[in-house]
């Protein structure tokens, strides 16, 4: 499971007895790794601004925003009034995101793309990490806004282009879940499965240990 919202959440499902467990985990703070020139200088451009550029920082909406501060930085593309003056208003992710996904605004669009393409990448991450051959469910609060931009292809390519395991990495279903309230629903079962165990008699035996 992989969530880019406020921040990038991570977790994996894992096979345990006779069902499963969820694995939490803080990798959406590793580093990020760029791929290409273009990311070297992404990179470059985000550490300037913020230091220690790790996947969170770019993927969530505040990366988004980066991304398209970056790009305008470049110069290839000018920054259109109408955008200009939207991003004065209102989230700026959002912004970015609607005229992206209108293909309105060329910067917008060339940020979106490079947002949906860095994603992939860290879900192709992640699926390898966890072989994943159960799926990957791409969750969060951005992926159902910009559900037609990650079902354009730059998402499962970025997802798949990892030589030598690409063929694996094919296999593996990929999902966007649309359940907005999904964090909701993994509190309420963590709290019914803490109180399953309160009630039951413990059997565990204390495991003799050391501190290193």
């Amino acid at each position: 499971m992989i969530g880019a919202g406020t921040g990038l959440g991570q977790a994996a499902l894992l096979p345990f007895g006779e069902g499963y467990e969820p694995a939490a985990s803080e990798g959406g703070h590793a580093d990020f790794g760029p791929r290409s020139r273009r990311e070297d200088a992404l990179l470059r451009f985000v550490r300037g601004r913020c230091g220690r550029v790790s996947r969170d920082r770019l993927l969530s909406g505040e990366g988004l925003r980066l991304i398209y501060e970056f790009l305008r930085s470049e110069g290839r593309r000018r920054e259109d009034a109408a955008v200009r003056r939207a991003l004065r208003r209102e989230d700026p992710a959002a912004v970015i995101s609607r005229f992206g996904l209108a293909r309105k605004d060329p910067l917008c669009a060339d940020a979106l793309a490079m947002f949906v393409s860095i994603y992939g990448s860290e879900a192709g991450n992640l699926a390898l990490q966890y072989k994943a051959t159960g799926g990957v469910f791409v969750a969060g609060g951005i992926a159902p806004k910009i559900l037609k931009a990650l079902r354009r292809g730059r998402f499962l390519r970025a997802l798949r282009s990892k030589p030598p395991l690409a063929a694996t990495l094919r296999k593996i279903p990929v999902r966007v879940v649309l359940e907005p309230e999904l964090g909701l629903y993994g509190a309420a079962a963590a709290a019914y499965r803490t109180a399953i165990e309160v009630r039951r008699p413990s059997s565990k035996r204390r495991t003799r240990r050391t501190a290193l």
